[in-house]
């Protein structure tokens, strides 16, 4: 299989995102509305950064509670969060409590996302998750990485949605698998790792 091209400058895109996180920043939290993407997720990481927790964790060990400093990716689609409340791609209060959340972690860099378009899907979910993301990358806070899973066809069109996202200054790689070495790239300050895989 041919990998995607790489948008123009996501390299030189990455490395400037980098220089902007303060060195105490080396974390990826991962904030998934299903379990195939956060998966996908881990594994790459992982090979990059070593261990990553979950609650859906790939090997037993890794899972919750994770120790202090360490990568974790949640699938917000989980039984646990989806239990008598609407499934996360469809009402994103979850993933914005949980954003709101990380904005006093001082070690984070990176906030990895999924954003699923579709007819079973939030009519804007980047209309709803834009405004917190720049609120949370303010002041070299966290740099927000986001993947938007869909076509032009789909009713959120999928170049509108990356659009907003970019413009409060998201980082939208073309798959979820660079997503997850963006999000490695910048907590090891090493920009060339967008190169990686697919």
């Amino acid at each position: 299989m041919t990998p995607p091209p790489l948008a123009g400058g996501l390299e030189e895109l990455v490395a400037a995102a980098g220089r902007g996180l303060p060195p105490r920043r080396v974390r990826v939290q991962g904030l998934f509305s299903g379990g195939t993407l956060c998966y996908e997720a881990q594994v790459i990481l992982e090979g990059h950064l070593g261990p990553v927790h979950s609650n859906e964790p790939l090997r037993k060990d890794h899972d919750l509670p994770a120790p202090e400093g360490a990568h974790v990716l949640l699938d917000l689609g989980a039984e646990e969060y989806t239990r008598g409340v609407p499934h996360p791609m469809i009402d994103l209060s979850t993933r914005l409590e949980l954003l709101r959340q990380q904005a006093g972690d001082e070690d984070l860099a990176v906030v990895l996302l999924d954003v699923v378009l579709g007819h079973g899907s939030h009519d804007d979910p980047a209309g709803q998750l834009a405004p917190l993301c720049a609120e949370l990358m303010a002041d070299g806070g966290p740099q927000v990485v986001a993947y938007v899973l869909g076509t032009e066809q789909d009713p959120q069109s999928y170049s509108r949605q990356r659009t907003v996202l970019q413009a409060v200054g998201c980082i939208v790689p073309e798959t979820n698998a660079r997503a997850a070495h963006v999000a490695a790239a910048l907590a090891l300050r090493r920009p060339e790792l967008v190169r990686t895989g697919l």
